[in-house]
């Protein structure tokens, strides 16, 4: 004859289907972010990253995995290597949030930015790890540097006027308001100073001051 142990799994069963899924949802999530998910441990060393990195590096994910965290830092641009590196040690030494932005050289020598950050650290299997995201902002780099030349190009235009030049606010029946900026031209002409003006409007300017 023959004996044997049935056993209801059932419970086990509905457990692992779970995780299934919830291991599913997780990779969808993450192969559908823009930005890149990380895992690191304190030693540098990267447990996990998502496989868009290949599309902000240029390196695959098996490039990286075979040279380790030594080519991430190898692509740091050396004037901020020590500024990641520091922060990064006070992520696990002192716990404070890990929050850079760099640039990085691509696979291809291209320069990009990119924003990499990391809340707190955790433990597991004994190693102390962490999980961040990395952005690349390059785009958004390029259009501050843009609108930061135009400003600059506009302050040197506007106070390179010999001509007395204001800016004022609009208020109501389309009249001048309060002052919101002035060239040193005008100053000089009116004979107010600066913070004196900008707390005026045109029509407020004592009529004894010359315009001329």
């Amino acid at each position: 004859g023959v004996r044997g142990i049935a056993r209801d799994v059932t419970v086990r069963e509905r457990a692992q289907e779970r995780l299934r899924e919830s291991e599913k949802k997780y990779r969808s999530l993450v192969s559908n972010l823009p930005d890149v998910v990380w895992t690191a441990d304190s030693n540098f060393r990267f447990q996990f990253l998502s496989p868009n990195i290949e599309g902000v590096s240029g390196f695959t994910l098996d490039e990286i995995y075979q040279r380790g965290t030594r080519l991430f830092l190898e692509c740091i641009h050396p004037e901020d290597a020590g500024l990641v590196t520091g922060k990064f040690q006070a992520l696990f030494e002192r716990g404070e949030p890990y929050d850079v932005e760099c640039r990085i050289r691509r696979k291809n020598g291209d320069w990009i930015w990119v924003h990499d950050r990391a809340i707190s650290t955790y433990e597991r299997d004994g190693v102390r790890c962490a999980d961040g995201l990395l952005s690349d902002i390059t785009a958004r780099k390029r259009a501050d540097e843009a609108l930061r030349r135009t400003e600059e190009m506009y302050r040197t235009l506007f106070n390179g006027i010999n001509d007395g030049v204001f800016v004022t606010a609009v208020e109501q029946g389309a009249l001048p308001g309060r002052i919101l900026q002035v060239n040193d031209s005008a100053c000089e002409r009116l004979g107010y100073t600066r913070e004196e003006l900008l707390r005026l409007s045109p029509r407020d300017i004592d009529d004894r001051k010359s315009w001329v």
